[in-house]
């Protein structure tokens, strides 16, 4: 059960591959852009020491938090250019499992951004690509199975909202985190027991 104590998302690492389960090349580097958003309305808030840049640092103990609850989350840009992204693996992060990551949406573009950090990200015309949810496990610092979307288009930039966070006995939860995210390239078919979209 998600436990109703926290405002804030967070996220301590990403990365995108070049091959799937985790395999391959690295796509995404240290210097490369990352912007903290938060879909709708611009509710993004982001701790000093807690900034989207820890996503592509080398650590898993740094993350990213976000006070945006709900539809917070961020825009990244891939300076090795584009590439097809058909799953991810999110690892939960050190605090409670109350702000845990339940449902989930990706969105490609290769339209330059031009969102403010903390923005709404809706500068860009955005393609979705995959939505739907996500079962975190309980123990902190765990990944959690992989999600497989249906998509084969290359895109240099992608968006990754969290559409809604856990809420324990009809609380509110405003906030929701995360220690790690990989977004894998699609290079082979998902099995036939994955729910995607």
């Amino acid at each position: 059960m998600k436990v109703p104590a926290h405002n804030s998302t967070q996220i301590a690492k990403a990365q995108f591959w070049d091959g799937s389960s985790g395999q391959g090349s690295p796509i995404l580097w240290p210097n490369d852009p990352v912007l903290a958003i938060h879909q709708a309305s611009p509710e993004s808030g982001v701790p000093g020491l807690c900034g989207p840049e820890d996503l592509l640092d080398a650590s898993s103990f740094t993350k990213y938090l976000n006070f945006g609850r709900k539809n917070s989350g961020f825009d990244i840009t891939a300076s090795s250019g584009p590439s097809a992204a058909g799953s991810f693996i999110l690892t939960t992060a050190n605090d409670v499992n109350g702000q845990d990551p339940v449902s989930w949406e990706i969105v490609g573009t290769n339209v330059e951004i031009f969102n403010e950090n903390n923005g709404t990200g809706h500068n860009e015309s955005w393609s979705l690509l995959g939505s739907g949810m996500v079962e975190t496990p309980f123990e902190r610092f765990t990944a959690a199975p992989e999600v497989f979307f249906d998509n084969t288009v290359s895109y240099t930039f992608y968006k990754f909202l969290v559409t809604s966070v856990g809420s324990p006995l009809g609380v509110n939860i405003d906030s929701t985190q995360y220690s790690k995210f990989q977004l894998l390239i699609s290079d082979t078919v998902p099995p036939s027991d994955q729910n995607y979209n």
